[in-house]
């Protein structure tokens, strides 16, 4: 007959307590005490029971503890901590192998399993409750370890989906509201009223008069206009004239805006609806050809605009700039 060692079978020795006392096939001495020092064989025929009568754990449900645990013994990580891949079975927390609810297993190297089985009575066995606790956290550091081996890029969309989700949201809040504190920073100052403005010209036209003068009496203007209206006019009775050296006379003046002019009081974006820009230099011969120059406008002390002004030839003496697109290019829809 053959026989089986005490230490392969003692998980199962109670439960041939029970199918013999229900069947009467085998005396009491068959089965030695739990606890048992003997090393006395154990008949087949009671294994041959045991294993009749034995509920196998479902093939998914040992797949699920195998994989969350990754073969990593739970009191070995809890006990030790030993992270390494063991050896081992699925444990049955309650004993009861007719139990097999994945609460009640865990897996564990063999020492720990035999361990976990057996009862002393001198000194305290391992208990459900930190086997249970054990293999939570070694569940967890299972997946923290493989989500560290994964590329960046795939760990961010293997997260929990509601953590992953709510990641995302607050990213999304977080780019809104920068959004919207950037336009709003951006958009401001097109929307404050006009309270100031002042225009720094420079016209060069053609011409050899050796002219160099501050006209204290005489200055000029820059208006922008839509059809025959002027919605703003920055003007002043100064201006400077001098000759350049090259056959070429530079005018420059730096006008300002009246605090009762029409447009004191609006937007600077309505600005916008300006079709063109007039300069004039009281000054200036009335018959002027005008190689080119530039007007800088200030609104605000903030909002800054540039005006190319091409070369043409002045009509009693006023200079005239259509398609002011490029220049208000800087506002906001």
């Amino acid at each position: 007959m053959s026989v089986w060692k005490r230490q392969e079978v003692q998980e199962m020795l109670w439960e041939a307590s029970v199918i013999l006392s229900e069947q009467g096939r085998l005396a009491a001495r068959s089965v030695p005490p739990a606890g048992s020092s003997s090393s006395a064989p154990i008949d087949c025929r009671v294994l041959e029971m045991i294993m009749a009568n034995r509920k196998k754990i479902p093939a998914e449900i040992q797949n699920k503890v195998l994989t969350l645990s990754g073969r990593r013994c739970c009191l070995c990580f809890g006990l030790n901590p030993d992270f390494g891949v063991k050896k081992g079975q699925i444990a049955h927390l309650d004993h009861d192998p007719a139990h097999y609810d994945i609460d009640n297993l865990a897996y564990l190297c063999l020492d720990h399993h035999d361990e976990y089985d057996s009862r002393t009575r001198q000194s305290k066995g391992l208990t459900t409750g930190e086997v249970k606790r054990y293999r939570e956290r070694t569940y967890q550091a299972v997946e923290d370890w493989r989500e560290s081996q994964q590329p960046a890029h795939f760990q961010v969309l293997t997260r929990k989906p509601v953590s992953y989700l709510i990641g995302v949201l607050a990213l999304i809040v977080v780019l809104a509201s920068w959004y919207l504190i950037e336009r709003s920073e951006k958009v401001a100052p097109y929307r404050r009223p006009i309270q100031t403005a002042s225009a720094t010209v420079e016209v060069i036209i053609e011409s050899e008069e050796d002219l160099n003068a501050n006209y204290m009496d005489r200055g000029g203007y820059l208006a922008f206009g839509l059809d025959s209206q002027a919605l703003l006019t920055m003007s002043s009775t100064q201006c400077r004239a001098s000759q350049t050296g090259e056959g070429t006379v530079l005018y420059r003046g730096v006008f300002n805006m009246d605090v009762e002019d029409p447009a004191a009081g609006k937007p600077v974006s309505f600005l916008q609806e300006a079709e063109y820009a007039q300069i004039k230099f009281l000054p200036m011969p009335k018959e002027s050809k005008v190689l080119g120059g530039k007007a800088t406008c200030i609104f605000n002390s903030e909002v800054r605009i540039q005006i190319a002004i091409p070369p043409q030839e002045t009509t009693e003496g006023r200079i005239s700039v259509r398609g002011l697109k490029e220049a208000f290019s800087g506002f906001p829809d």
